[in-house]
């Protein structure tokens, strides 16, 4: 037993899914909507060291989210918070048109 009430817990559980709705929030308003921004237009004409670049970000800013190391998977993070890696976000993009 951890000695918490069961209100403690509760409150715990709360605060620990408000932050990471939070954090959530601050990624799709900033990380997402920039790397999307256009991708259906200028992202088959980008080169590709461009294209990597803007996927390092994006890998960068899911090991913040999840408080990772620096050379930590990036595929499991998408995973569990249901985030699209970079190359299929620019593959649905393309897609769509």
């Amino acid at each position: 037993m951890s000695g918490l009430t069961h209100e403690q817990n509760i409150e715990n559980t709360i605060g620990y899914a408000s932050h990471i709705v939070s954090i959530l929030v601050v990624y799709y308003n900033y990380v997402h909507k920039n790397t999307t921004y256009g991708l259906s237009v200028w992202g088959p004409l980008m080169a590709k060291t461009c294209l990597n670049r803007i996927q390092i970000l994006q890998k960068k800013s899911l090991r913040v989210i999840d408080n990772a190391k620096y050379n930590d998977s990036t595929a499991k993070i998408c995973k569990k918070y249901e985030i699209l890696p970079f190359e299929e976000l620019l593959n649905l993009e393309c897609a769509k048109n």
